[in-house]
């Protein structure tokens, strides 16, 4: 292997390249600067525990993939759940426009999605109303298509709230960014086994951290807590097969 080449004595870094702010990238940093500067956030978060969750996948996913011919995630889970907690709560499915604030109807969830170039955020419509074989069969092909550079701009449009997992990515807890002109967006962290107290003794269990950056002007600190609280309480109760 060659040497590193030596970095300059005196001056500025060496620069290795440039690349023009140009296509994706600068959709990007004027989408997040105007978010930054004109959006004013509240965050929140909880620590959930996943284990009755984790119970329900083991247990259906047989019959998910025999009969509905899907591989079930726990973010598809989240999702699935996470959308259903909005149209419970709809003070965080709303928009700013003018002098007006908008009731959103739909449940229209956008899944941040990390691509080479960047970031893209393709939505499922009315994903309150899918069942949990057509959230995981939509989320992998719309992340797929992401990937690939093959989604179309009508997949990006009409968003109403957004989650964002960096689960993966091995990160605990974070703040994102609001998708404008969403008033929110759910935040998961890892999935790791924790030290818990139940019934005074401390058990291993499953959790996560979830949480929720909401518009300020749009969403108080009660119902975004009030969200927050009722998704959590749902991830740890979850049905045996949702539908």
């Amino acid at each position: 292997m060659p040497a590193a080449p030596h970095a300059a004595l005196t001056g500025p870094p060496t620069v290795a390249s440039t690349t023009p702010v140009a296509g994706m990238r600068k959709v990007i940093v004027e989408r997040m600067a105007a978010s930054w500067n004109q959006v004013p956030r509240i965050t929140l978060q909880a620590e959930v525990d996943l284990t009755n969750l984790l119970a329900v996948r083991e247990a259906s996913k047989a019959a998910w993939e025999s009969d509905l011919g899907v591989r079930v995630s726990i973010n598809d889970l989240i999702v699935f759940y996470a959308a259903r907690a909005v149209r419970r709560f709809p003070k965080v499915n709303v928009q700013l426009s003018g002098g007006e604030i908008l009731q959103m109807q739909d449940v229209n969830i956008g899944l941040a999605v990390a691509v080479e170039d960047g970031l893209m955020v393709p939505v499922i419509r009315g994903a309150d109303q899918k069942s949990i074989d057509q959230i995981s069969r939509e989320t992998r092909q719309i992340a797929e298509a992401a990937r690939a550079g093959n989604l179309p701009l009508t997949a990006l449009e009409g968003g109403t709230f957004t989650v964002s997992n960096l689960g993966a990515y091995g990160v605990d807890h974070f703040s994102a960014i609001i998708n404008v002109p969403e008033s929110a967006i759910l935040t998961i962290g890892a999935a790791r086994e924790r030290a818990v107290v139940r019934g005074g003794e401390v058990v291993p269990r499953m959790t996560c951290f979830i949480g929720i950056n909401a518009d300020h002007r749009l969403v108080d600190g009660a119902p975004a807590a009030e969200f927050l609280g009722a998704l959590k309480d749902i991830l740890e109760h979850p049905k045996v097969m949702p539908a």
